[in-house]
Parts: structure tokens; sequence; C-alpha cells
């Protein structure tokens, strides 16, 4: 059983990476047992990001003042910074122990 703050954690990063459907995501987080709460709160704050910029993109796409291949390259940036941004704490982490001196 996976504890509520582990829970909250997974599920807003798998939130925010693009990767497999919400269905498999959805499934493991019932086979985790990841407490209802943790799953809600991560998913809201998990797809927040992606739906405002989804939203923005759709916005200006609309009005013109953006091409579509200007949106990809918007989504695609974005979608990179969000995945930096899911790793940078694990690197950090790494290079931290690496440089730390033994004891």
């Amino acid at each position: 059983m996976m504890g509520g703050s582990a829970g909250f954690k997974t599920m807003l990063i798998v939130r925010l990476i693009p990767g497999p459907p919400f269905a498999v995501w959805n499934f493991g987080a019932g086979v985790a047992r990841v407490p209802f709460r943790a799953y809600f709160f991560g998913t809201l704050l998990g797809t927040l990001p992606s739906h405002l910029i989804f939203a923005y993109c759709a916005d200006a796409l609309f009005n013109g003042t953006m091409t579509e291949g200007d949106a990809m390259k918007r989504l695609a940036i974005i979608a990179a910074l969000l995945i930096a941004l899911v790793l940078m704490p694990s690197l950090v982490k790494k290079l931290v122990r690496r440089e730390s001196p033994s004891a």
C-alpha cells in the first residue's frame, strides 16, 4: 500500500509527464492502493499546467495569433520543461551525494 505523501508525489509526477494514457496510471494507482485524496490532488495539480497550456494555445490558434507550427513548438518546449522540472530534484540529489565528502 502506497502512503498518502508518496501517492501524491507519484500521481503528481505521472500527470506532469506525457506518457502512457490516463487509464494505465489510474489502474496502477488502484493496484498500488493510492489513497483517494492523494490521487485526486496529485491529478488536479499535475494536469493543471497542461490544461492551461492547451487552452492558451487553442485560443491563440483560433484567434489567428499563432500558427499550428508555432503551437506545436510551444507544446514541445513546455513538455520538455515539465520533464526537466520533474527530473531536476533527483539529478541535484545525485550530484550532491557525489560531491559530498565520504566519512
